[in-house]
């Protein structure tokens, strides 16, 4: 008997395990692909919490973040100039590179958590040709704090079986960063 309760702990441990990494992978690959694709990223990490629980969901969200965020950078310094210069032109191509050269390291902070300018702030930095190692620590760092804020609240809603704190987490909390942002920054 006790050998049929170690196989059948065993058979649902593996399975378990399968899921965390499937939903694992596919945070990270909805985060990374978020430059180009509508995510929205306080659903998707909230619901990473809610499904790894927060310290696993940080890390997932994190990751899925930085991966996103070099995407864009790198689409930025690579793929963008050549097609901004062909859209606008060589000379107005160079006043908006010198107006956007503005990105700086607060607004990379500050735009971290907003929808939609997280992402055109990583191209911007990109197509400004801000260093990568600079970028590269910004990125990491305000990352952390994105993953475990948003990972907590969706980890805090399920334990304390509150949708109001999955729907701060998903919704409101985005929303008023991006009126903070816009208020303040834009």
């Amino acid at each position: 008997m006790n050998l049929h309760l170690l196989n059948w702990v065993k058979l649902h441990c593996l399975g378990l395990k399968i899921i965390v990494f499937y939903i694992s992978l596919v945070v990270i690959i909805a985060l990374t692909l978020d430059v180009f694709l509508p995510v929205p990223n306080g659903l998707t990490n909230t619901l990473a919490g809610v499904a790894l629980g927060w310290s696993l969901a940080s890390l997932v969200v994190w990751i899925g973040l930085t991966l996103g965020a070099i995407f864009g950078y790198l689409v930025g310094r690579i793929a963008a100039r050549p097609l901004a210069i062909k859209m606008v032109g060589e000379q107005d191509f160079s006043h908006a590179e010198k107006a956007a050269g503005r990105i700086d390291i607060e607004g990379l902070i500050l735009a971290r958590p907003v929808p939609a300018f997280a992402e055109l702030s990583t191209l911007a930095a990109g197509l400004t040709k801000m260093p990568f190692k600079k970028f590269m620590i910004v990125i990491a760092l305000s990352n952390i704090g994105v993953a475990v804020i948003f990972s907590g609240l969706g980890a805090a809603a399920l334990s304390a079986q509150s949708s109001l704190i999955g729907f701060v987490g998903a919704a409101i909390l985005p929303a008023i960063l991006y009126w903070i942002y816009k208020r303040f920054r834009a």
